[in-house]
C-alpha cells in the first residue's frame, strides 16, 4: 500500500514565488523522494504551475482550470463548504 498525501492551499501558488509556496514545493519534493505519493490542490485563477521547482512525480491540481464545467466562483464556493 502506497503512502498518499495532499496539499491544499486556496491562496496564490501560480507563479508566485511566497514563502508557503517555497517551502509546500521543497516539502512535496522532500516526500517524492521518500516514497510518498503526493498531490497539490490549488484554487489559482491563473493557468501554469508554482514557480518553484516541482518533481514531475508531483500531481499538480488548479481546480479552476482542470474541472472545465465548472467556473472559479462555484469551485470556490464548494471548497469553503467541505
Amino acid at each position: 500500500m502506497s503512502k498518499s498525501i495532499m496539499f491544499i492551499d486556496k491562496n496564490k501558488v501560480v507563479n508566485y514565488a511566497g514563502g508557503v509556496e517555497k517551502v509546500i514545493c521543497e516539502f512535496a519534493n522532500e516526500f517524492i523522494r521518500r516514497g510518498y505519493a503526493l498531490y497539490i490542490v490549488c484554487i489559482d485563477t491563473e493557468r501554469g504551475v508554482p514557480f518553484f521547482h516541482l518533481d514531475s512525480k508531483v500531481k499538480f491540481i488548479n481546480l479552476c482550470y482542470s474541472y472545465a464545467d465548472y467556473n472559479y466562483v462555484n469551485i470556490k464556493y464548494k471548497a469553503k463548504k467541505l
